[in-house]
């Protein structure tokens, strides 16, 4: 049985996939919060991101309730040197987090080193540094194709974990899309171990994976869950 297929107009199967309202925000910087030497795998996983990927973008994280800004001070907060708050009517709705601090970046290459890091994590973003610049240089027509999820998770039973709970809550959207960009994955049967798509595929409803047709690898991992 084959594990996926192509699908055409990907965008019509995201539920509602509607253009959200604008509305007027107030932003203002928010107080850097002390360094700390525990770097959680909810912190890993966006940490990993300017270690790996580009060490001078930013994280936009959506704060939907008090649970979740309460997590992000204590387990994002401490890693940034540079915090922006956003408002809505008075309410902060979404901190922006820049600058990694020197120490958090020690302390995530010492725990790759250690084979620490979650394995979704370790999954996408790999163990080496990549160049984004380079890849995203060239545009490229893409294939999406769908992945069946009970195909790839097998005898695995579908699990829910704070882990992913937090990462679904501040990235996904209103309807529940969540985009992550793979390190250099070459689309062909073995990726379907990669364990980032093994654990996705015990957490999330759908999946999906953008290839680019001329070099055959994986641009885009899009997930869809229910937070």
């Amino acid at each position: 049985m084959t594990w996926y297929k192509a699908v055409e107009n990907v965008f019509d199967h995201i539920p509602g996939n509607e253009v959200q309202q604008n509305w007027v925000r107030k932003t203002k910087p928010i107080e850097s919060v002390p360094e700390t030497r525990d770097l959680s795998e909810v912190a890993q996983y966006f940490v990993s991101a300017q270690v790996l990927f580009d060490e001078k973008m930013y994280h936009q994280i959506i704060i939907r309730n008090n649970d979740i800004a309460e997590k992000v001070q204590k387990h994002l907060m401490p890693h940034y040197n540079k915090i922006r708050g956003f408002y809505k009517d008075d309410q902060l709705v979404e901190v922006r987090l820049s600058d990694l601090k020197a120490a958090s970046r020690e302390k995530y290459i010492e725990q790759l080193r250690n084979e620490e890091i979650h394995p979704f994590v370790h999954g996408l973003r790999g163990g080496q540094k990549i160049d984004a610049s380079s890849r995203f240089s060239i545009p490229a027509p893409l294939t999406w194709v769908k992945l069946d999820l009970e195909e790839i998770r097998g005898d695995s039973e579908r699990v829910s974990d704070s882990f992913w709970d937090f990462l679904s809550a501040t990235l996904s959207t209103e309807s529940g899309v969540v985009c992550f960009t793979p390190a250099l994955w070459e689309f062909e049967e073995e990726v379907k171990h990669n364990p980032a798509i093994q654990y996705l595929s015990r957490v999330c409803e759908e999946m999906y994976l953008s290839i680019n047709q001329t070099d055959s690898t994986v641009q885009t991992m899009m997930v869809i869950s229910r937070f």
